[in-house]
């Protein structure tokens, strides 16, 4: 794994994996989990 500072060119990458992670697009097994998010735009 490397860790770095996101670029520019990753940022709709970034967007696209919060968007299918929003408690919305969750299932119930997903928010059973736990799964903690919030919305950046």
């Amino acid at each position: 794994m490397i860790i770095r500072r996101a670029r520019p060119t990753d940022y709709p990458a970034i967007l696209q994996l919060q968007g299918e992670n929003v408690p919305e697009a969750l299932d119930e097994s997903q928010k059973r989990q736990g799964f903690i998010v919030s919305r950046h735009e």
